[in-house]
């Protein structure tokens, strides 16, 4: 079961706090990341080559998992989804185009 975190109620998705690197060692990717994504809006990540624009994508659709801090999609932290329910959460709430 997804823990539940108190989110805006503004927004959809929540990054806080989210700290990430690929591998234990490797150059960090992301730190102390904060970002809302509010409800209804149309959102564009955007930034220079290299800053972490897909990584940010990649943490929202749970295919990658922060190692501290939190990407939560209603409320529920996406790094502690089932499989079952981030595929889920793709196929009906999230679109990315590149």
């Amino acid at each position: 079961m997804a823990v539940s975190h108190s989110a805006s109620a503004d927004s959809i998705v929540s990054l806080r706090n989210v700290d990430f690197a690929y591998a234990p060692g490797e150059r960090t990717i992301l730190s102390g990341l904060n970002m809302e994504f509010p409800k209804g809006k149309v959102v564009a990540v955007m930034g220079g080559s290299g800053c972490g624009k897909t990584t940010v994508l990649r943490l929202i659709g749970g295919q990658v998992t922060a190692q501290s801090g939190h990407v939560l999609f209603e409320g529920q932290d996406v790094g502690q989804m089932t499989d079952r329910k981030s595929t889920r959460l793709n196929s009906s709430h999230i679109t990315i185009s590149y």
